[in-house]
């Protein structure tokens, strides 16, 4: 009985241990492929935009588009996100509106603004912005991010989930404690 119930562990054993290497290698080749970061990923903000294009060759784009006079913010009960303009599409059906600053938006639990907001303002105002372009190197291995810009490596974590990239910053303060802090950021 010792030697069929031992028998029985090592097979038990050597099935987690097959599927713990199935899982990690296919985890690798769904991170390590070439194609699954490439492209232009992008997040929207009160600020304005804010995009990263990875390229196969590892070189990598950080573009910044600020807003320099938005006062004033509009969103509903029913979304996560603001808008730069009351009458925007998506606002339609929305049968309460709120407007204010940009902290008021933000404390309603309002995480993000409008992509077509954010592009409409983009493409009416183009002497209230300021774009800022940097360029740089990337590397990506299992869930770290490595971008090199200017010769100052910053190495994130980071999570893809088909067209989403969840990208968390980590910051040691004076006092000791670390802080982590998260983008979203969308394939365009």
């Amino acid at each position: 009985m010792i030697k069929k119930h031992s028998r029985i562990v090592a097979i038990v054993a050597a099935l987690s241990a097959i599927s713990l290497l199935l899982a990690s290698f296919s985890g690798c080749v769904a991170i390590l492929d070439s194609g699954s970061l490439d492209g232009t990923w992008s997040t929207y903000g009160g600020a304005g935009k804010l995009s990263y294009e990875f390229k196969k060759t590892g070189e990598c784009t950080y573009t910044l588009v600020n807003f320099k006079d938005l006062l004033e913010y509009y969103w509903t009960d029913s979304d996560a996100e603001f808008h730069i303009y009351e009458d925007c599409g998506k606002l339609n059906q929305a049968t309460i509106l709120y407007n204010g600053v940009l902290s008021s938006a933000t404390e309603n639990g309002k995480t993000g603004c409008c992509a077509d907001c954010t592009e409409r303002y983009i493409k009416s105002n183009p002497d209230t912005i300021e774009t800022h372009i940097s360029k740089g190197t990337w590397e990506a291995t299992a869930s770290v991010l490595k971008l090199t810009f200017d010769n100052d490596l910053l190495t994130l974590r980071y999570e893809l989930n088909g067209d989403k990239l969840t990208i968390y910053d980590q910051t040691t303060l004076p006092d000791g404690s670390i802080s982590e802090s998260k983008g979203v950021f969308y394939r365009e």
